[in-house]
């Protein structure tokens, strides 16, 4: 009498275990329970459990365009979005969740945070114009502007963050050539 029994599940949704799939969908969990000993009571008690496949636990896809030649002085935009099928950034746990795809989104509303640097320029000068005005790092809104001066490679890194609580990172680079 007066004896209490707790029971607390918290999975760690999206993990998988050995082998096995996650497979989205509500679960329920249903306990029997018997309460004495020559007036037994029996009783059920249930609860459901939803779980979203790997919601929140998908990286962001970086994604961009950069042109393959352009001259120099020329200023180059480079943009997350608006680039045509495939050629964009995005979450996909921001996707709506698709029951025949655990690895899809499950309807999250996370933003996504940028950064664009140069990973390599035609000498170590940095010889561009960066709307920051930092060497190497030029940016970190979803559309920036860049203007090489001298001819060679330039190589651009995009890294997208998403704002889950162990924030996950996607990245993509492109190349410039820079010639007259």
């Amino acid at each position: 009498s007066g004896s209490r029994l707790s029971f607390d599940f918290t999975p760690d949704v999206g993990d998988v275990v050995g082998t096995t799939t996650t497979m989205p969908g509500n679960y329920t969990v249903t306990v029997p329970l018997s309460f004495g000993h020559a007036n037994t009571f029996n009783t059920t008690t249930s609860f459901t459990q939803q779980v979203e496949g790997r919601c929140g636990r998908n990286m962001p896809v970086a994604a961009f365009v950069l042109p393959a030649n352009a001259a120099p002085d020329t200023t180059l935009t480079v943009k997350t979005t608006g680039n045509g099928p495939g050629l964009d950034t995005f979450d996909p746990d921001n996707a709506v969740l698709d029951l025949t795809a655990p690895t899809t989104g499950c309807g999250l509303n996370q933003t996504l945070t940028y950064a664009w640097a140069f990973t390599s320029t035609p000498d170590p000068l940095l010889h561009f114009e960066p709307n920051s005005g930092s060497p190497g790092f030029f940016g970190t809104a979803s559309i920036e502007t860049f203007t090489p001066t001298v001819d060679g490679v330039y190589s651009v890194q995009l890294v997208a963050t998403d704002d889950s609580p162990v924030p996950l990172q996607g990245s993509a680079e492109q190349t410039v050539t820079v010639a007259p």
